[in-house]
């Protein structure tokens, strides 16, 4: 059986969609969706949206079960 990395498995960050750490949370259902439209041709499904500050940083994830 050939072992599998974490990195076959992994979506990476730069392919996230982020929203502003003001965003509604209807904006971020809505972002959501529209790159679980977008991504139906890969092999993984977005599940997530990251939180981020103007600057680009990384405050959290927001998810389908938050």
């Amino acid at each position: 059986m050939e072992k599998m990395k974490v990195r076959d498995l992994m979506v990476p960050i730069h392919q996230y969609v982020c929203i502003p750490e003001d965003a509604r949370l209807g904006d971020a259902v809505l972002a959501l969706e529209k790159a679980r439209e977008q991504c139906r041709s890969r092999s993984y499904s977005y599940r997530a949206v990251l939180v981020c500050t103007k600057e680009g940083k990384v405050l959290g994830k927001l998810s389908l079960l938050d």
